[in-house]
């Protein structure tokens, strides 16, 4: 089998307050984590990656801009046009905000999004299965590691966000 190259991010959380900060500096660290996703991208496709892999909160789904959605759609597309594949799971920034903003992103055909409660796969490379969940803080009680029954040959990834 060839090398499998994949590149796993979490916890962006674009277009947070980030309340802590004064305001200008709450627009400088906003402008780093954007050009921060934007080196993520360029990474991507210069590396030539065969999987995106997005751990939770990408986003701070209760205050994000529409220009960041639009943003990261254009980032998302880019990586389809390269061939890319983006596969998700959501966080607590985008779960308590509802998820209506990541399932947005997640219509873009070189996105998948898992936001079920179970275990499910999806093979954004032939022969590479990647198990997701959605696992955050509203069903942080369940073992859902012990739940993760693995069908099939191939490679296995697990994704999933954790919580405390």
């Amino acid at each position: 089998m060839k090398p499998i190259y994949v590149l796993h991010i979490s916890d962006l959380h674009l277009d947070h307050p980030l309340p802590a900060y004064g305001l200008e500096a709450r627009r400088e660290r906003r402008a780093e984590l954007i050009r921060a996703f934007d080196f993520i991208v360029d990474k991507a496709v210069s590396f030539g990656v065969d999987v995106l892999l997005v751990a939770g909160d990408l986003i701070c789904a209760r205050c994000v801009s529409d220009s960041t959605l639009a943003h990261v759609a254009a980032g998302f597309a880019r990586l389809g046009d390269a061939g890319v594949p983006v596969v998700c799971v959501p966080g607590e920034a985008e779960e308590y905000a509802g998820m209506a903003a990541l399932l947005e992103l997640a219509a873009a055909p070189n996105v998948h999004l898992f936001a079920g409660d179970e275990w499910s796969a999806v093979e954004p490379i032939p022969g590479v299965s990647v198990w997701g969940v959605r696992t955050t803080g509203r069903n942080a009680d369940i073992a859902v590691l012990g739940n993760l029954r693995l069908e099939g040959p191939g490679v296995h990834i697990g994704l999933m966000h954790a919580t405390t």
